[in-house]
């Protein structure tokens, strides 16, 4: 079975940010993730 993932995190800029990449290229054999895009909203 092909596992590849397009990933999209709403609240890119949130300090969490980092964290959550990390998990991601920590499992990377795992979760074969071939797109991810970080994505903030304006203020207001």
């Amino acid at each position: 079975m092909n596992k590849n993932l397009k990933v999209v995190v709403i609240g890119g800029g949130s300090s969490y940010t980092p964290e959550l990449i990390e998990g991601f290229i920590k499992r990377y054999d795992e979760l074969k993730i071939t797109e991810l895009h970080l994505v903030d909203i304006e203020e207001g």
